[in-house]
């Protein structure tokens, strides 16, 4: 049979505590060294011999002790962590023991700590995880539904539905802003299609109206089947109704997935709607555009034709008129003449506002055509001078040309460029009572490429207010001296337009009462060759 150290401490203990007596008994004479055979050196001997064996005994019983701890940290730190040491006595080795064992005990909790920890994270991963995805088919559904086609977008969405809310069948019920018609869609495993209705009792704009989501309960007894109702609203508009075949009510988190991709379906739906009316009203106003082109037309050619049906007899009035001022058979009286004189002057005031809105008309319709040429301005001004003269000797006002150089040549049309300056300062002539007109002729210095010819008087002058209102056509300033001279309001209108089919531009500068300035911007070309020439022309 094999004794065990620990076996042999309790006596030990026993022994040293009996000759720790019998020492104090010889000591203090109570028992007699002679009377057990023995001196007191060997006794002291042998308690050194046991004092050494005793000490040999508990150094080896330590040892073992701190071996079994040493045991115990090594599987420990083997993962064995259900290890724990059972030698627990009241000192060093036991308070380490102690220490190990409340180690071992945190580290197992630890651990525990972090697999519960790990089992979180992954299942939050796997949460994440599945966010992720469910953004990414968000995603996808928002690029699918970018569509103007009611049609195909009310497809994709209503699968879209079926799949997150795991729906039986999805339907929409549409109420058209334009025709007010309902129109039913619907949307299953077997496919797609238009329906006349859906098999639901529910009153779908009173649902379309409200805001709440709301369940229809349908079916027989033995299958009930339950339907999830979602009004589709944009800007408190209803726009329709979205009805969902689930076996059972959704829960929190399907609904707020749900009513994201409701939410795109319907700005979705309102963009749709939003562009098929836009494009319904773009061709209505492209029907009308056209009409009123044509009508434009029409009145165009009316106006034409008629202007030309009107000059053939009025021609012949002021001729007619003209031969009989003459009173060669001498039988008309001074009252006669005086009327023949107003009927011819009113016949050629009549045909200037004819042959007015002929060209206007022409401008209109981009009919007016422009001749390129090579035109003298001092001699062009000066011919134009000569014939309005007599009108402005007859107002007792100056009428002149200022040219900065001679020889100042433009390729332009002159007969256009006449009309313009007859215009121009037929106009300055009879809005002049003091002072006259002047024409000024100059080479730009900000631009040599272009001349400036400028009319110059100093009549009543325009409000700057006034100064594009005068070039529309059928307008004349609001200054009652103006309404005096008359006048249709067309040739400013036409001698702009001119002006832009020459290449240049026509401004005014005026005050009232400090005259006016009416400036003529046109391409020069001076000793230019034919290609320069027709470069420097610009044509409408």
């Amino acid at each position: 049979m094999k004794i065990k150290l620990k076996d042999l401490l309790f006596p030990v203990w026993w022994y040293t505590f009996a000759i720790l007596i019998f020492v104090l008994l010889v000591k203090f004479g109570f028992i007699s060294t002679e009377s057990i055979g023995i001196s007191v050196s060997s006794l002291e001997v042998v308690l050194i011999i046991y004092a050494l064996a005793l000490s040999l005994v508990q150094v080896a019983r330590q040892s073992q002790r701190l071996k079994k701890l040493s045991a115990i940290a090594t599987e420990l730190g083997n993962g064995q962590l259900k290890m724990r040491s059972k030698d627990l006595e009241f000192d060093s080795i036991g308070n380490l023991a102690h220490a190990i064992n409340k180690m071992a005990d945190q580290i197992e909790h630890s651990i525990d700590d972090l697999r519960d920890a790990g089992d979180n994270l992954e299942k939050q991963n796997d949460e994440l995880h599945g966010v992720l995805k469910a953004e990414a088919h968000f995603g996808a559904f928002l690029e699918t539904i970018a569509t103007v086609e009611i049609d195909g977008l009310v497809k994709t969405s209503l699968r879209a539905f079926r799949e997150v809310s795991g729906a039986s069948s999805t339907w929409l019920v549409y109420f058209d802003p334009e025709t007010s018609n309902r129109i039913c869609f619907k949307s299953c495993s077997s496919g797609y299609r238009t329906m006349p209705d859906i098999p639901f009792e529910e009153n779908m704009y009173d649902v379309s109206n409200g805001r709440r989501w709301s369940y229809l309960s349908f079916g027989t007894d033995s299958e009930d089947k339950k339907a999830l109702l979602i009004p589709v609203r944009f800007d408190s508009k209803p726009l329709g109704v979205i009805v969902l075949e689930v076996s059972s009510e959704l829960d929190a988190r399907e609904k707020r997935r749900l009513g994201n991709y409701t939410e795109a379906f319907s700005n979705a739906l309102s963009n749709c709607i939003s562009y098929q009316t836009a494009h319904r009203q773009s061709i209505r106003l492209e029907n009308i555009n056209k009409e009123l082109l044509l009508a434009d037309q029409n009145r165009s050619n009316f106006v034409a034709r008629m202007s030309h049906e009107l000059r053939t007899p009025l021609n012949s009035i002021i001729g007619f008129s003209k031969i009989m001022e003459k009173n060669k058979p001498g039988n008309l009286s001074d009252m006669d003449l005086d009327r023949l004189e107003k009927i011819h002057r009113n016949g050629n005031h009549l045909l200037q506002m004819i042959n007015n809105i002929l060209d206007l008309s022409k401008v209109e319709a981009g009919e007016m055509q422009v001749q390129s040429d090579m035109v003298d301005l001092d001699e062009l001004v000066g011919d134009v001078i000569d014939m309005l003269q007599p009108q402005a000797e007859s107002k007792n006002v100056y009428l002149l040309k200022e040219f900065q150089e001679g020889g100042i040549t433009t390729c332009s049309d002159g007969l256009k460029l006449r009309q313009v300056l007859v215009n121009l300062i037929g106009n300055a002539i009879k809005f002049t009572e003091i002072g006259g007109v002047k024409v000024v002729c100059k080479v730009s210095d900000a631009d040599p490429q272009f001349l400036k010819l400028d009319v110059v008087d100093t009549g009543i002058g325009i409000n700057e207010e006034e100064h594009e209102k005068i070039f529309k056509a059928f307008s004349q300033s609001d200054h009652p001296s103006a309404r005096e001279y008359g006048g249709t309001g067309l040739g400013l209108t036409i001698s702009r337009s001119i002006v832009h089919l020459l290449g240049g531009s026509l401004e005014l500068n005026s005050a009232p009462n400090m005259g006016s300035v009416f400036s003529i911007k046109l391409p020069l070309c001076l000793k230019t060759s034919a290609t320069e020439i027709n470069s420097l022309l610009v044509k409408k």
